[in-house]
């Protein structure tokens, strides 16, 4: 399988494609705080204006660098290898960052993330949460 690489100031990064359970409870964390698990437009917002929230939702307070450090591994790091070192080295990289053009890398995942996430359906995830909200309210943890 061939591995898209993402060279931003000096190093070489790649998705994330098989993650561990912490990766995946890290990347919920930070996708929660950045507002991206429960977005809805409103009826008044534009497509623009909805777009822009939710940019500067993720924007807000540097959120969107662990959303990317979750994104992306260094390059020859196998995904299994993933861990909140390397997620930490990973955002000091990219929050350190001043050359224009790979600004331009990064602001280009961003919108990609941006894309893919709705791409993936918002919908049917906070659909799915309200379903798995409502059915773990009948049972308790340690229920047969």
């Amino acid at each position: 399988m061939d591995k898209v690489v993402i060279h931003i100031a000096g190093l070489d990064f790649r998705p994330v494609q098989n993650s561990t359970i912490e990766h995946d409870y890290y990347m919920m964390e930070h996708v929660q705080a950045a507002g991206l698990d429960n977005c809805h437009k409103d009826p008044e917002e534009t497509a623009e204006e909805f777009a822009l929230r939710i940019l500067a939702g993720l924007m807000k307070g540097g959120r969107v660098f662990p959303v990317l450090a979750g994104l992306f591994i260094p390059a020859g790091t196998e995904d299994l290898d993933w861990t909140l070192t390397v997620a930490k080295e990973t955002e000091a990289h990219l929050r350190t960052v001043t050359d224009a053009e790979d600004k331009a890398v990064i602001h280009g995942q961003v919108v990609a993330l941006l894309m893919n996430f709705f791409q993936l359906g918002i919908t049917s995830l906070t659909t799915s949460r309200k379903s798995s909200g409502e059915a773990a309210g009948d049972t308790e943890i340690g229920d047969s």
